[in-house]
This record gives C-alpha cells, structure tokens and sequence, in this order.
C-alpha cells in the first residue's frame, strides 16, 4: 500500500501572534504579511515537493508490480499459442495431404472402373 508522508507542522502562525503583533512582536507590516500567508506556503510546499512526488512514485510502483504478472502472463500465453499454432499447422498440413492422397487413389479407382466399363462396352 501506498505510503505518504502526513503534514504534521503546526500550522498556527496567525493564532500564534499577540493581539497587537506589530506593537509587541516589532513586525513590520511585510512581515506581518508574511505570517499570514505561511500556513498556505507551508501547505504549497508540502504538496508539491513531499506529497505529489510520493504520489507519483507510488502510483508508478504499483503499477510497474501489477503489470508484471500480467505481462509475464501474456507472454507465456504468447508462447503457448505459439506452439499451438506451430501444431495445428502441421496437422492441416498433414490433413491436406493425407486428402490429395485419397482423392489421387479415388481418381485411379474411377479411371480403371471407366476403362473396365469401356472395355465391356467395346467387346
């Protein structure tokens, strides 16, 4: 299964401050600007450089190991009709043949019985 990494920062930078942080924490408006907006960053950062990597890689794994049986099975089936095809060839193959040699025995037969007739019919 799939492990990603959980974001677990505190993520209370606003609550965090006093109730006049420009007063009593020396803030000046830019930096007071800038505590507003790191929770978002912090989650930004979180998704794009920790958990969507780990999501890609994951996904990619878990789907490299289940087209591996798969794959490994198509190609054993692969070979299987391979050899199938291989002998089903060779007994049409042997079929036919066997096919001409009857009708070749056939068509002797029906020559000599026309011959036959036609020598009673002559005499």
């Amino acid at each position: 299964m799939l492990q990603l990494t959980q974001l677990s920062g505190n993520l209370n930078f606003i609550s965090e401050l006093s109730d006049e942080p420009n007063i009593d924490e020396c803030l000046s408006a830019d930096q007071l600007k800038a505590k507003f907006d790191l929770a978002g960053n912090t989650i930004k950062q979180y998704i794009n450089g920790t958990l969507l990597p780990q999501l890609v890689n994951g996904i990619e794994t878990e789907l490299l190991q289940a087209t591996t049986p798969i794959a490994a099975e198509a190609s054993a089936s692969s070979a299987q009709l391979s050899s199938s095809l291989s002998s089903l060839s060779a007994t049409v193959t042997g079929n036919y043949m066997n096919l001409l040699t009857m009708f070749a025995q056939m068509t002797d037969i029906l020559h000599a019985r026309i011959d036959a007739l036609e020598a009673q019919l002559g005499s």
